[in-house]
């Protein structure tokens, strides 16, 4: 379990609203003032395995140059009711790959990943007609 904790304008607060509100998240904001201006602070206890993808999709509606403005997650420990429901609800982003599926789709590839000499040949034939067509354009 992460802590997610957004620091945004009043204006971006709508955007970021409408990202958590998809990913189905349960947050808490809070109206702060930051360096004289007033600041919108989300914190929201998202999932491992989505932290990613929630964090880029907030990172795109807030503008990060902005002194005020920031995307900050840390692990907690702990059990909540809301987060187990989050967790449920985002269950179906999980990867579904096992370590065992990975590592047969590396061998897969590391068997097929020869080097055949024809496929060479081929190659660098094709290379030095592409030089000699690249040297002609120069000249004309």
């Amino acid at each position: 379990m992460l802590r997610l904790e957004v620091n945004c304008g009043v204006d971006e607060g709508g955007e970021v609203e409408d990202v958590l509100k998809r990913w189905g998240l349960q947050y808490y904001s809070e109206r702060i003032d930051g360096s004289g201006k007033p600041v919108l602070r989300f914190t929201v206890l998202v999932p491992d395995f989505v932290i990613n993808d929630i964090a880029d999709e907030i990172m795109k509606a807030i503008d990060l140059r902005k002194g005020h403005s920031s995307v900050v997650w840390f692990p907690v420990s702990g059990k909540s009711v809301k987060y187990s429901s989050s967790v449920k609800s985002l269950e179906k982003y999980r990867r579904r790959w096992s370590t065992a599926d990975v590592e047969g789709l590396i061998e897969r590839a590391n068997s097929s990943a020869r080097v055949d000499p024809i496929q060479l040949t081929l190659g660098a034939v094709a290379s030095i007609i592409a030089l000699f067509g690249l040297l002609r354009a120069a000249w004309s």
